[in-house]
């Protein structure tokens, strides 16, 4: 399979599309009615959280970066713990 490249999003109207988006570095998905953006990113490390915002609010101007854990703290599936004495925290990510 071979992914066409868009410099511009698509409108939605063909269910199934999938293309690369080279302006944002993401892939589209097309459903018929709305455009999914799925990031591509590159040399995640295990522990790493994933962060995603829209600082303009302009549909398509997500930005995707790595967030490094601090000393201390660990992430286990979807649970993020740590700290140090007296200091406890845990809190449970996506859910």
């Amino acid at each position: 399979m071979r992914l066409e490249v868009q410099t511009a999003t698509q409108a939605a109207a063909q269910s199934g599309r999938i293309y690369w988006q080279s302006t944002e570095g993401t892939i589209h998905l097309d459903t018929g009615s709305l455009i999914g953006r799925a990031p591509a990113l590159t040399g995640i490390q295990q522990g790493r959280l994933v962060g995603i915002t829209n600082p303009t609010g302009v549909s398509g101007a997500t930005t995707y970066s790595q967030i490094e854990l601090a000393g201390g703290l660990v992430l286990t599936g979807t649970t993020l713990s740590g700290g140090g004495a007296g200091n406890p925290l845990s809190a449970s990510i996506f859910n």
